[in-house]
């Protein structure tokens, strides 16, 4: 059989082989241009395709999408990421079989039309707001009115809903599991208190950014996940109310109330994997103790000024993944090896600004399942951490070390060496770094997507050639300060058409140059020079 002959069916199946709706899009299309017997593959594909993500650069776009949406009868999963357009009710209209919306973009949509998308959308089990979209208590009570089946209901700019939304989802929303209201400034006590009682099946609670919010209070909801985060008027009151064995998941940053009696309350959530103390900067090492031997994969202590040595030393977590540090000046290399020998797990480590570490806190740490460090600002680090991290970090995925005066080509060219798979590097201001290093860097890993090299002022355009010869998934570089580069070195890197933002020295003002990136950089989302921002979309 000719492959003209193909019934259409056959065609759509063979499309959908290809990976990715963005890809199977541009197929389907180019086929249906290309051949008039392919003209209605294009309108049997739509037909079939169940997933949609549109954001600003992906195909379709919005415009695109809008025009195909009532072809797509089968569409049951849309996310909408387009931050230069204004999702209207002319989409919304057109929904319909949904199980799950996510908009994260300017939103601005009328009751009737969130009205008609729950009634025609019976399954919907899924709806997330974005930072667009401004809901009000009017619309919420639409939304749990009419979806009787809604399970995660997600809002992340709520700051026009208040304690009558709480009341109209813990009447109507009995299903949910998941419950975000974020930044709910009108939300109080009372109306958390609604949805706790109310929503006995929630398992994932998010209030962060409620400013007044102080406490949660004890109900027969027992949710594994809870977010405080900048609710700043949360005490250790509110805290131990909520804590409970089943809990997995607790996220008090910049609760800068809480102190030591709700760390200690901890020890009966004897599930919790998760905490973030972030700026809980009365938290003190006693409180810290009162954490070991927990089964924490996750633990965030930053900006706790008051720990030192003898709190660290205490976590004694085989299990723990990610642990960050930051900024807490108290502690030194032997609270951090003291981490290292028990938490021979550790995926993610991040101690910047903690200005009393040396190399020995990296060869503490130092073990074969590290992805991610940080050691920003530990100025006394030298290349011996990086030839370590190259001997133990194999999987390496994201380093750190801003601010490390004492790295040189030496360090960066061992490291590049071992792990090929760096996709993240940020040595700004190691002004010891050359092009040595850089050219190593885009030779060993083709796979780096994002290079800070602020003012390492050694650099030169053999670097950047470098760079766009080799590194061609590059998304984001920045070389602000580096007076050597000219405008013929910057422009080599327009061979990199996946960079999404660049920041150039403040003596490239070429207009051309700049115009040459937009036109062919077709992602770019940001271009600056020195402090002039040139380009922001």
């Amino acid at each position: 059989m000719n492959s003209v002959d193909m019934p259409t069916d056959v065609v759509t199946h063979v499309i959908s082989f290809v990976s990715g709706v963005s890809e199977q899009w541009k197929v389907a299309t180019n086929m249906s241009r290309t051949c008039k017997a392919w003209a209605s593959v294009r309108g049997a594909w739509l037909e079939s395709v169940r997933v949609v993500h549109v954001d600003d650069d992906s195909t379709p776009s919005l415009i695109q999408f809008e025009r195909a949406l009532p072809r797509m009868r089968s569409l049951v999963h849309v996310v909408l990421r387009c931050r230069r357009h204004v999702v209207g009710d002319s989409v919304f209209m057109h929904l319909s079989g949904m199980h799950h919306v996510q908009v994260d973009t300017m939103c601005c949509v009328s009751e009737r039309a969130l009205s008609a998308l729950c009634a025609r959308s019976p399954r919907l089990h899924t709806l997330a707001f974005g930072c667009g979209s401004a809901l009000d208590d009017a619309t919420v009570t639409i939304i749990v009115q009419e979806c009787k089946g809604l399970r995660d209901l997600s809002i992340q700019l709520g700051f026009r809903l208040t304690d009558a939304s709480a009341l109209a989802i813990s009447t109507h929303g009995t299903s949910l599991e998941s419950l975000r209201l974020q930044n709910c400034h009108g939300l109080s006590d009372v109306g958390v208190a609604f949805v706790v009682e109310g929503c006995t099946k929630l398992h994932t609670l998010d209030v962060s950014g409620c400013h007044q919010l102080t406490r949660i209070g004890r109900s027969s909801c027992k949710y594994a996940s809870l977010t405080l985060s900048y609710c700043w008027n949360v005490t250790d009151a509110c805290v131990v109310g909520a804590t409970h064995a089943n809990l997995t998941r607790l996220d008090l940053g910049y609760c800068s109330l809480v102190t030591d009696a709700s760390v200690s309350q901890l020890k009966i959530a004897h599930k919790l994997r998760e905490l973030n103390l972030r700026f809980c900067s009365r938290v003190t090492s006693v409180g810290v103790s009162a954490l070991r031997h927990m089964p924490l994969t996750s633990l965030d202590l930053s900006s706790c000024y008051n720990i030192t040595d003898a709190g660290v030393m205490q976590l004694k977590c085989d299990t723990l993944q990610s642990l960050s540090l930051v900024c807490i000046r108290g502690v030194t290399d032997a609270g951090i090896c003291a981490v290292g020998a028990s938490s021979r797990a550790l995926v993610l480590f991040d101690v910047a600004y903690c200005t009393q570490l040396t190399d020995a806190c990296v060869s503490g740490v130092a073990n074969p399942h590290l992805r991610s460090v940080s050691l920003k600002y530990v100025s006394q680090l030298t290349d011996a951490s990086l030839t370590t991290l190259s001997e133990r970090c194999k999987l390496l995925v994201h380093l750190n070390v801003n601010f490390c005066k004492l790295v040189t080509d030496a360090g960066i060219v061992a490291l590049v060496r071992s792990c090929n798979h760096l996709q993240r590097l940020c040595i700004g201001y190691c002004h010891e770094v050359t092009d040595v290093g850089i050219n190593a860097l885009a030779r060993h890993c083709p796979c780096i997507r994002a290079l800070d090299a602020s003012n390492c002022y050694q650099l030169s355009d053999g670097a950047m050639r470098a760079l766009a010869q080799y590194s061609v998934q590059l998304r984001e570089i920045a070389v602000p300060f580096c007076d050597s580069l000219t405008d013929g070195g910057v422009r080599s890197l327009l061979t990199c058409t996946q960079l999404r933002t660049v920041d150039l020295p403040a003596h490239i003002v070429c207009e051309a140059t700049t115009d040459l990136f937009v036109r062919q950089c077709v992602h770019l989302e940001r271009i600056t020079c020195g402090t002039r921002v040139v380009l922001q979309r």
